[in-house]
């Protein structure tokens, strides 16, 4: 399985309902990748992902396959912060998981 997330920002448990409600239609609107909501326990916010997933097989999957994948997410996480926030913005891309570090695009 290959997955490609790409950022789209730290939503607080206390932010308001009109904001992710917005962030919620806007996604239903793009239909490009799913929307992850990864818990940051350590500040109590939750981090907001697009999400694609491609079932990775090196002898039948394409290049344009894995292309299409990250720019669903890429693409989707940009117009989302576009239209909710006003602006792309750039986030630390790497994560560290359990022992490996994942890089998001």
């Amino acid at each position: 399985m290959l997955r490609c997330s790409s950022p789209i920002g730290p939503m607080d448990q206390e932010d308001d309902e009109e904001t992710f409600s917005d962030i919620l239609a806007t996604h239903r609107k793009l239909r490009r990748a799913k929307l992850v909501a990864d818990p940051e326990t350590s500040t109590g916010e939750y981090i907001l992902f697009a999400q694609t997933n491609l079932l990775f097989d090196t002898k039948t999957t394409q290049i344009a396959e894995v292309i299409q994948a990250i720019q669903s997410a890429t693409t989707c996480a940009d117009e989302i912060e576009r239209r909710i926030w006003g602006h792309d913005v750039l986030h630390d891309n790497t994560v560290v998981a359990g022992n490996k570090e994942e890089f998001h695009a």
